[in-house]
Formats: structure tokens, sequence, C-alpha cells
């Protein structure tokens, strides 16, 4: 039979029959040495329902190779052994589908248990006057807020994730994986709220009570001696797109210490200020010790 007879037999085209025998899968009987027609035998249509069906059950081309090669029985042991493969790979897709909703639904939790703490403290003028805002800055704030912590601040769901892994820290105490974590989210107060702030990795020092040390950093921009933000705040340079930032805020007195309201206010007013998709940044507010104001603008080394 010639090729396109035979891609008649087989209903299939001309131009698989050709890739079969470049994949030395399915070879013609014989190739006119003068003009290169490939003839084919009509038995060779059962190897080439083989094929197909092996290929659509998910079988690799090598598989097949020796398939071919092996009776009806080997063939239809193959596929059970290939149901129960796939049976097995569909509890794993429905395992990790689980996974994904119970993490996403944790980390939604902890965003939105942050921001709307933030949210309660937007009607204060004072404090939206500080950063050079308004009352109608307040919600496209939090709605950039509530992004960013859910792509920077918080891991991402990964169905790999071992959320065993995941520590929260309340108040220096920490609470580990996820029914630890999402217990202590739902009875969290405002006061607690406002020492809410680590997520993270137990690679993390707990004996430390501050992770953070300026010496791992450069200084790009700085002001010193400032009463309010608003006062130097458009001066502050965007950060470029690569690289990890912190705003490392000094104050004096204790009117903002351990707020984390401050710390939201800041890192808000910059996401209004700057684009910062794609870049992590972080904010440390800590009590000067020289009744100063200070700010800098850090790049991890």
């Amino acid at each position: 039979m010639t090729i396109k007879e035979f891609a008649q037999l087989c209903s299939c085209g001309a131009q698989t029959l050709r890739y079969y025998d470049k994949i030395d899968l399915l070879k013609p009987v014989k190739v006119d040495p003068w003009s290169g027609y490939r003839y084919y035998e009509p038995a060779q249509a059962i190897d080439f329902v083989k094929i197909k069906n092996l290929q659509a059950a998910d079988f690799t081309i090598d598989e097949i190779k020796v398939l071919l090669t092996k009776p009806d029985q080997l063939v239809y042991e193959a596929f059970d052994r290939k149901i129960a493969e796939q049976t097995q790979k569909l509890e794993r897709i429905r395992e990790i589908q689980q996974s994904y909703l119970t993490e996403k639904t944790m980390i939604e939790k902890i965003v939105h248990s942050l921001s709307d703490y933030f949210l309660r403290n937007c009607t204060n003028p004072d404090a939206l006057r500080e950063f050079g805002l308004t009352s109608v800055d307040a919600p496209k704030v939090l709605t950039h807020l509530r992004s960013y912590l859910n792509q920077w601040i918080f891991p991402h769901v990964d169905p790999d994730c071992d959320w065993s892994d995941v520590s929260l820290q309340v108040n220096g105490e920490y609470f580990h994986g996820e029914a630890e974590i999402l217990d202590r989210i739902s009875t969290l107060t405002e006061e607690n709220l406002a020492n809410t702030i680590y997520l993270g990795d137990l690679s993390v020092a707990q004996d430390s009570d501050n992770n953070f040390d300026p010496n791992d950093h450069t200084a790009l921009w700085e002001k010193h001696g400032w009463e309010h933000v608003y006062e130097f705040i458009d001066e502050i340079p965007a950060p470029a797109q690569d690289g990890q930032y912190c705003l490392w805020v000094r104050l004096k007195g204790d009117q903002y210490e351990n707020d984390f309201s401050f710390s939201m206010f800041l890192l808000g007013a910059m996401l209004l200020k700057w684009d910062l998709t794609g870049i992590p940044l972080s904010v440390v507010c800590e009590r000067s010790n020289d009744e100063a104001n200070h700010f800098s603008l850090l790049r991890k080394k």
C-alpha cells in the first residue's frame, strides 16, 4: 500500500506516518530507492492502532516501542499500571487543590486582619496629615497595602510548601504551623495586632528581639532632624527594579514606638508614591537614641 492508501486505512495524515518513520516507531516495509516512496503492509494498521491508543494514554515513545513487541496481554497489563499511576496522580492533584484553598485562606485572613487594623486608623486626620495624606487617599492606600502584603510580606502559596515551617510572632510568642496560626489569628485583638508583624521561616533566630541589622544594608538616601514625614516624603528617591529595600525610621520619644500603624502608613504612602511591583520593601521603626528623628532608605547588600 502506498503511504496515501495506508493513511486512509488508518484515518490519519501522511505527515503522521512520516513522523512515526522518522522516530523509528512505525517504519514502512519498503522504501523505493529511486522515488523515495514509502510502502506499507495492511497488517501494520494494527501497530498504528496500538501506537495511537498508547500515545493517548500518556505512554512515552520509548514505552510504546517496547510494547509494540509485546503480546496483547502484556499491553493490557501496561494499561492497568498506567491507570493506577494516573489515579495516584489525580489524588495528589486533589490534595494540592485542597491545600491551595486552605493556605490561600490562611494568607487572606492574615492580610485582611492587618490591613483592617490599619483601616481603623485611617480615619485619624492627624495620622494622615503626618504622611501628607488625606481621607481621600485612605481607601487607595488600603488597596495597595493588601496587594503588597499578599505579594511580599507573606509566603507565596506554593503547593509544595511545608507549612510546619511557617510561624507567627505575637508579642514575642511564636505560633507554628497552619492550625496554630489560624487559631491565633481568630483571637487577635487590636492591641495584639500592633505587635503581630512576623510571619516566616523557622530559620530566623527566635532568640533575637530584632533580626534587622543596618550593617547588612547600604544607605541610599537619608534625612535627619525632621519633625514630620510630609516635610521630605516627596524627596525620597524611588528604589530601582532590583534588590531588597528597607525604610529605616528612628523616632524621638515614644509616640510611635512599636506602633504598627506608623509602619503601615509609611509603607502605604510609599505605595501611592512609587510603583513597587516586583520590589520587596520592608519598614523598620525604632526609637532614636539622640532625641531626633531619622529616616534612611536602605538597600540590602
